[in-house]
């Protein structure tokens, strides 16, 4: 694992849990910019749908609420004064299907980092004071065969099923360039009867 880390940081090869976290915060900067304006001093965040993701969210959010003067409580008690509650609808990597840029080119896989979440505000009394639907997507490619470079090993959810490979658009060139070779072969050579 050491090892692949330092691999990764030479390459410049992003993990999948780095890039997500990149969209997490892209989706909930805005909503910790809307509670700063609204100035509240301190709130319990819960995380519904049972997503494995949903710590991440929490240590975002926690993270950007802090530095705003925002006090965030572990658990629930009678002085805090609102709830967010946050529902992760998709939370995790996707991967594209593999490409050559070239005939023989090197292969290539698009990669999507997706936070998509629904978050309430709730006041004291459980009122719903505001919602939020808020998005983040950072994206970029990889090659499939670096894959112990940017998958993560412990949390799964943040990994996608690597698509079958591109032999076809391998062999679909040839065969196209051997058609058009054939073509002009008997043009020229009929002409020459």
């Amino acid at each position: 694992m050491f090892f692949a880390l330092v691999l990764a940081t030479l390459t410049g090869v992003q993990g999948n849990l780095e890039l997500t976290e990149q969209a997490v915060f892209q989706a909930v900067a805005p909503v910790a910019e809307a509670l700063s304006l609204r100035q509240t001093e301190s709130l319990f965040i819960t995380v519904e749908g049972g997503h494995p993701g949903g710590w991440l969210v929490v240590q975002t959010l926690t993270k950007l609420l802090s530095e705003r003067g925002t006090g965030v409580t572990a658990e629930r008690t009678d002085r805090t004064g609102s709830q967010l509650i946050v529902r992760p609808m998709q939370l995790g990597v996707m991967y594209g299907e593999i490409e050559r840029s070239w005939f023989l080119g090197a292969r290539r896989m698009p990669r999507s980092a997706v936070c998509s979440l629904a978050i309430s505000l709730l006041d004291e009394n459980g009122t719903v004071v505001d919602t939020w639907r808020t998005d983040g997507l950072i994206q970029d490619t990889v090659a499939p065969g670096d894959r112990q470079l940017f998958e993560h090993r412990t949390e799964s959810w943040a990994n996608d099923t690597i698509p079958a490979g591109s032999g076809n658009k391998v062999l679909e060139p040839i065969v196209v360039t051997g058609v058009v070779a054939a073509l002009i072969y008997l043009f020229y050579s009929s002409r020459a009867d």
